[in-house]
C-alpha cells in the first residue's frame, strides 16, 4: 500500500491524472484501512478534483484513526 500511495501522492504534486491519483488512493486505503494517512492523501486528492463529500468523508477516517492530526483538522475546517 506504500507504493501506491506515494504514486498517487506523486500524481497529485505533479499535476498529474487525478482520476488515477484517486483509483491509486483507494486501492490503498482498501489496501490499509488503518492508515490515516492514505485517508488524509484520498482527502487531498478528492479536495483537488472538487470530490467535497467524499474529502470530508476521509477526513473523518484519519482523525478518527489520528485525532492529533493538525493537516487533516485544518483541511476540515476549510472545507
Amino acid at each position: 500500500p506504500e507504493f501506491i500511495s506515494r504514486l498517487a501522492q506523486t500524481l497529485l504534486s505533479t499535476g498529474g491524472d487525478l482520476h488515477k491519483a484517486h483509483d491509486l488512493a483507494r486501492r490503498a486505503v482498501v489496501l490499509d484501512a488503518n492508515n490515516a494517512s492514505h485517508h488524509l492523501l484520498m482527502a487531498r486528492i478528492c479536495l483537488k478534483a472538487g470530490l467535497l463529500k467524499s474529502a470530508v468523508a476521509s477526513l473523518k477516517a484519519c482523525l478518527k484513526l489520528d485525532e492529533k492530526n493538525e493537516e487533516a483538522r485544518e483541511l476540515l475546517r476549510q472545507v
